[in-house]
C-alpha cells in the first residue's frame, strides 16, 4: 500500500456484555498508546498502521482515504522496528461508527490500493464463538470511507474474512488474465503516462474480472502480457516484469529493461509492445516505432507535420534472454497513414490468432482498426469486407483480442468513457468481416467494479490465456 495516513479510532466494546481473550501484546508493552500510527518503513512493508488498545492494527489504503480525515499530519506517524509491528495483528474488521451502524464488515484487499467490504452476516454470539476477540479487532470508519469501498456479497463466517499479509502472493488460478493500467484523478494528474499503475486481474469467464488480492502493483503505462511455461511476463514500454506462478512471487525486484535491436546493431526506438508465442516457443513482440525525444507523441506525426506513415513492426526473442532482449524482424508488419485529417493518431497494436491466421488490431483513436496475415512475421493487410478495416468506430480503442476457440467467438476489449470515467468494455462477435455496434459492447471493469473505487481511470486491456 502506499504510505498513507488515517485516524481512525478503536471501537469501544464495552457495550457488550461478553468476554473477550487477551491479545498478546499492548501497544504499552512497546512504549505506544492507542490510536498511534506507526509504520516500518525501513522493511519490506512501508504501509502505515493504526494500533488500538487491544494490540490490533488496521491498514490504510491509499491517499483518498487519508483525506477523508484531515485532522492527522504525516509527522504523526511513528517509525518502529518490524518486530514490534508484527507483534500487533492486522485486522479486516470495520463499522460505520458515524452512521452508528452496528453491522461489522470484513475488508478484502483487492490490489495495492483498493478493496471491498463484505458484510459479515453473522449474530454476535457466533462471531464470539468463532473469534473471541472479534469485535477487540473491530475498527471504526467514517461514512466518507465507507462509503468509497465498493461492497460485495455478504460473508457468513467470520473466517471468510481474509487476512492481510504483504509479503503472501495470490496464486493466478483463473483461466483469462488481464493487464491493465489505473490512475485516480483526484490525488495525481492522469494525463502523465508516468503515473499510471499497472494492475493485473483473472477471470474465469472473460466478462467478471478481480484484481488479485494483496497484489503489489507498480508504475507503469500500457501494459500487455503473456504467459510461458510457469512464467508471466508483463511488459510496459521499454521494460519487463516476470511473475513465477509456481512460487507466488515476482522474479524481478524492479522493472527489466526491455530491448530491440535493429539489424545494423542500432537499438529500436518502439512503444506499446504487445507480446506473442510463436511455433518454437519464443515471445515475438509486435510494437509501433517510437520517435525521437521531442517530436512529440509516437502515436501522431512529429510536430510541425500534418501528415506522416506509423511503422508497426515485431522482434523476435533472443534466445536465453527470458524476454528482456529481442532482434527486430525484417520489414514491416503494417503501416497506417495519418492524413491529418479522418486518421491522425494510430497506435497500441494487438496480436493473437484465430483459427486459421494471425490478427492484428491498431488503435486509430477511439477507434480499431483490424489487419490479418496467415504468417507471424509476414505483411498484415486490412479486412477488405470492412471499411477501411474498421471493426469498431468511436466505440473505444487501446484494443485488446481473443479468439475463443470452443465457441468460435472473437473476444474484442476496448477502453471507453462512461460516465466520466475511463472503463474498459467487451464485445463478442462471430467475425471480423461486420462492424461492431454499441449494443455488442458491455463494461467488463471499472474502478468501483474492480474495487479500487469509483473515481479511478482504469485503461489500456491487454489479454492473455492462464495456461502454461
Amino acid at each position: 500500500m502506499k504510505t498513507v495516513i488515517v485516524s481512525i479510532f478503536a471501537l469501544s466494546v464495552g457495550v457488550f456484555a461478553f468476554a473477550y481473550t487477551a491479545n498478546a501484546a499492548v501497544p504499552s508493552d512497546y512504549g505506544l498508546v492507542e490510536g498511534d500510527i506507526v509504520s516500518s518503513s525501513g522493511s519490506d512493508d512501508p504501509d502505515i498502521y493504526i494500533v488500538n488498545e487491544y494490540g490490533y492494527k488496521r491498514l490504510f489504503l491509499n491517499p483518498t482515504i487519508f483525506n477523508f480525515y484531515g485532522h492527522l499530519k504525516w509527522d504523526n506517524v511513528r517509525s518502529i522496528a518490524a518486530s514490534t509491528r508484527d507483534a500487533f495483528p492486522t485486522s479486516g474488521f470495520f463499522r460505520n461508527c458515524e452512521a452508528n451502524d452496528p453491522k461489522v464488515y470484513g475488508v478484502e484487499v483487492t490490489a495495492e490500493d483498493g478493496g471491498t467490504l463484505h458484510w459479515v452476516n453473522v449474530t454476535g454470539e457466533q462471531a464470539l464463538t468463532e473469534d473471541p476477540d472479534f469485535f477487540k479487532k473491530t475498527f471504526c470508519v467514517n461514512s466518507a470511507e465507507f462509503n468509497w469501498y465498493a461492497k460485495s456479497a455478504d460473508y457468513t463466517s467470520v473466517s471468510q474474512v481474509p487476512k492481510y499479509d504483504r509479503n503472501t502472493s495470490s496464486v493466478l488460478t483463473d483461466k483469462y488474465l488481464m493487464a491493465f493500467h489505473a490512475c485516480d484523478p483526484n490525488t495525481t494528474t492522469c494525463t502523465d503516462p508516468r503515473n499510471h499503475k499497472t494492475y493485473i486481474a483473472q477471470s474465469s469467464d472473460g466478462a467478471s474480472w478481480q484484481t488479485i488480492p494483496n497484489y503489489m502493483t507498480f508504475n507503469g503505462s500500457v501494459p500487455d502480457l503473456i504467459r510461458r511455461g510457469n512464467t508471466l511476463y508483463v511488459f510496459n514500454p521499454g521494460t519487463v516484469r516476470r511473475y513465477d506462478l509456481l512460487t507466488g512471487a515476482w522474479s524481478d525486484s524492479s522493472a527489466v529493461n526491455l530491448t530491440i535491436t535493429k539489424s545494423d546493431g542500432t537499438q529500436e526506438l518502439f512503444v506499446d509492445p504487445s507480446p506473442t508465442l510463436d511455433e518454437n516457443d519464443k515471445i515475438v513482440l509486435f510494437y509501433l516505432v517510437g520517435s525521437a525525444p521531442g517530436t512529440g507523441d509516437p502515436a501522431s506525426c512529429p510536430i510541425g507535420q500534418s501528415t506522416c506513415m506509423k511503422y508497426f513492426r515485431s522482434a523476435s526473442e533472443v534466445t536465453g534472454s527470458d524476454g528482456t532482449s529481442f532482434t527486430a524482424d525484417s520489414g514491416d508488419r503494417a503501416t497506417v497513414f495519418l492524413d491529418g485529417s479522418t486518421i491522425i493518431t494510430a497506435s497500441d497494436p494487438d496480436i493473437f490468432r484465430d483459427a486459421s491466421q494471425y490478427v492484428l488490431y491498431i488503435s486509430l483513436g477511439p477507434s480499431v482498426q483490424v489487419y490479418t496475415s496467415t504468417s507471424l512475421r509476414g505483411s498484415f493487410t486490412k479486412v477488405s469486407s470492412l471499411l477501411n478495416g474498421m471493426l469498431s468506430s468511436n466505440f473505444g480503442g487501446i484494443p485488446a483480442g481473443h479468439y475463443d476457440a470452443a465457441t468460435g467467438k472473437y473476444w474484442t476489449y476496448v477502453h471507453t468513457q462512461e460516465g466520466g470515467k475511463s472503463v474498459i468494455r467487451l464485445a463478442v462477435h462471430s467475425n471480423l468481416n461486420s462492424s461492431l455496434t454499441a449494443s455488442q459492447f458491455i463494461t467488463t471493469v471499472s474502478g468501483s467494479g474492480i474495487g479500487l473505487g469509483a473515481s479511478y481511470h482504469v485503461e489500456s486491456p491487454g489479454f492473455a490465456l492462464n495456461v502454461p
